[in-house]
Formats: structure tokens, sequence, C-alpha cells
């Protein structure tokens, strides 16, 4: 079976200008709708404050702190986080019990098979190819 995040707002914090326009583009192949990007806790914060969004991908290490207390607080308003990061740890996982770990690097269905975890669905997730 196969789903998609048909027009879902995503935010994604990542501070690595790179991937964070691949993540963008990941979540766009798979069809969410907005996708607001941040690559600083004050950025993502701002962002949360006013748009509410239907997911989240954060990077743990951000360049003005690390994203756990975002992770936090957006669990808290009933957002499904995936914390996509080379640096996380058991102790980040008893912080974020809700979250999603996922560690970097990652290829895209996994990417977004993270992000429909963290949603509640299961199943499978295939990226169409590129033309």
């Amino acid at each position: 079976m196969s789903y998609d995040l048909d027009g879902l707002s995503v935010l994604v914090v990542e501070n690595e200008f790179l991937l964070a326009l691949n993540l963008e583009t990941i979540m766009r192949d798979a069809g969410a709708g907005l996708i607001e990007l941040a690559a600083s806790v004050a950025d993502a914060t701002k962002l949360i404050a006013a748009t509410k969004f239907d997911a989240a991908i954060l990077d743990i290490r951000l360049m003005d702190g690390d994203s756990l207390p975002l992770a936090v607080e957006l669990i808290g308003q009933g957002v499904p986080v995936v914390i996509h990061s080379g640096h996380a740890n058991l102790g980040h996982s008893q912080i974020v019990p809700d979250a999603v770990f996922l560690p970097k690097p990652s290829t895209p269905a996994e990417i977004v098979q993270a992000v429909l975890k963290a949603r509640g669905v299961s199943g499978s997730f295939e990226l169409a190819a590129h033309a």
C-alpha cells in the first residue's frame, strides 16, 4: 500500500542549506502543500507561532542551540515530529519519546516513511520517478 503527504503543511528545521533544500524537495515530491524552512531555533519559533503544521522534521544541532525544546512544543500542540539527526542519542529519545528518530544520512523514502510513521500511518511509500 502506498501513501503520500497530500497537501500537508511541513516544518523543516535544518541548518545545512543543501540538506534543507533536499528535504523540501522530498516533501514536495511526496505531495506536501506548504513547506516552511528554518535554519535556527529563533526562526523556527516564529514559524511555529504563525503556522499550524501537520508535521515537522527537525535536526537537533542548530546554529543557536538544539531543537529538542521545539520538538517538545510541537508535540504538545499535537504536531508529529521526526528528529532527523546524526547526533541523536538515548537521552534525546527520553526527552521526546513521542518523536520518530531517523539517523542521517537517510534516503528520500526513509524520510517520508518516518513522517508517515510520526503521523500514525502504516505502510510503505515509494517516490514517483522523475522524468
